[in-house]
C-alpha cells in the first residue's frame, strides 16, 4: 500500500507503461505528501488529487445550473 492506494500484485497484472517515462507529470507534484497549511502535519497526495476532483466536478455542477 502507497498513500493508502492498493495495488494488485505484479502476478495479476502486467505494469502498464509509462507514455512519457522520463519526464514528471502533473500527477507527481499532487502524489508526494504535502504539509498541511493549518499545520496539522501532513495530507497525504492522494488525498490531495481527491479534493481537487471534487472540486472540479462541484464548479461543473454550479456551472451547468447557472447556465
Amino acid at each position: 500500500m502507497i498513500n493508502c492506494v492498493t495495488f494488485p500484485h505484479p502476478d495479476t497484472m502486467p505494469e502498464q507503461q509509462l507514455l512519457k517515462p522520463t519526464e514528471r507529470s502533473y500527477c507527481d507534484y499532487f502524489w508526494a505528501d504535502k504539509k498541511d497549511p493549518q499545520g496539522n502535519g501532513t495530507v497525504v497526495g492522494f488525498e490531495l488529487l481527491l479534493q481537487k476532483q471534487l472540486k472540479g466536478k462541484q464548479m461543473q455542477k454550479e456551472i451547468s445550473e447557472f447556465v
